[in-house]
């Protein structure tokens, strides 16, 4: 029992020690921390890295080589460790002037101090240019970034000397594009009339309209009728032939089927005159007087199939007829309102052309 007591407290006193150790920096990385050299006798040996705290970046301290630090590691584990900076040495003297100056420094060589409200900035900055990067360098140092700011305003100088130069040219230009249009005026009288159209004159648009509309409105009004007369006589006749082949062939296709099925209940003959009638009229079915005469005749057939087990089979293919020739007497209806609406469409296009919007007098 009591070496065990002596291992734990030999422990315990080891850990003591590793508590805050006292060092000077031996090594130092931005990226890993750094390395101290402790141990009070004549053979000091490096701690492991140490991280100086959580934050990255230029406001981050890392301690240079030489400076004097204390380890402060959680229960002597020194992987839990981080470091506190200690008082100055003659090796690592302290960079401020005066104890009312403080100093920062960062990895890119740049040195801040500030002094009782006054900031000193000393480094290496490159200078851009609006989008480009004119990769101009320069060094300066001074109270508020003065010689900084002077190399700011070399290039602010020069960019409005380009820009200077740059206004010139321009009004060089524009001088030398009137002088010719002066010129050009007096030989050709039109330009001054197209003139006064870019200068968007009112006066000067409605002659320009007018005088657009008494060139193009005949073109425009004649091919607009042509263009009627085609779709009168060509594309309306056509469509009317798709219309009238389309219900030719389904109301056969459903006599077809009536057909079949009194031949299947053995009524064939009883319907054969009313049939053929009715088949007689598919040619004119779009009309309304063969439409009723159809409605008579399938009254005819449906008598004959009452009481078969065919009467409900011929009670849908009746009303599915019905819906046919009724859909086709409402097409022909519409293509003739469609083509009345065509033409005084077309015609009131004719009559009522203007030109970017243009109101004048019928």
């Amino acid at each position: 029992m009591s070496r065990d007591y002596e291992a734990r407290i030999a422990r315990l006193e080891h850990r003591l020690a590793n508590l805050n150790p006292v060092g000077r920096v031996i090594e130092r990385d931005h990226e890993k921390g750094i390395r101290v050299n402790l141990g009070t006798d004549d053979k000091p040996f490096p701690s492991p890295w140490i991280q100086p705290g959580d934050r990255t970046g230029a406001t981050r301290y890392l301690p240079e080589v030489g400076e004097q630090v204390m380890v402060l590691s959680h229960g002597g584990d020194w992987s839990q460790a981080t470091l506190l900076p200690l008082t100055h040495s003659n090796a690592k003297p302290n960079p401020a002037e005066d104890k009312d100056e403080t100093v920062h420094h960062n990895r890119d060589g740049e040195r801040k101090s500030v002094r009782r409200g006054h900031a000193r900035h000393q480094a290496k900055n490159k200078i851009s240019q609006g989008a480009g990067d004119g990769g101009k360098k320069g060094e300066g140092s001074g109270k508020s970034g003065a010689n900084l700011s002077h190399e700011i305003n070399r290039q602010l100088q020069g960019i409005r000397a380009n820009l200077t130069q740059l206004e010139n040219n321009v009004a060089g230009v524009f001088e030398a594009a009137s002088k010719m249009r002066e010129i050009a005026e007096g030989r050709i009288p039109e330009l001054k009339a197209i003139k006064a159209i870019l200068d968007g004159k009112p006066e000067s648009l409605e002659k320009a309209a007018k005088m657009a509309l008494g060139n193009l409105e005949g073109y425009v009004a004649k091919s607009m009728q042509q263009m009627l007369g085609k779709l009168t006589n060509g594309f309306m006749n056509n469509v009317l032939g798709m219309v009238q082949g389309f219900v030719q062939a389904q109301i056969g296709g459903i006599l077809g089927q009536i057909a079949d099925l009194a031949d299947l209940h053995g009524i064939a003959d009883a319907i054969a005159d009313p049939l053929g009638a009715a088949e007689g009229l598919i040619a004119d079915a779009a009309s309304g007087a063969a439409h009723n005469l159809l409605g008579s005749h399938l009254g005819t057939i449906e008598a004959a199939f009452a009481g078969t087990p065919g009467e409900a089979a011929f009670a849908a293919l009746r009303g599915e007829l019905g819906g046919i020739l009724n859909g086709a007497l409402d097409v022909a209806a519409n293509l003739g309102g469609m083509l009345d609406a065509q033409q005084n469409l077309v015609k009131g296009m004719s009559k009522s052309l203007r030109l970017g919007g243009y109101e004048g007098e019928d």
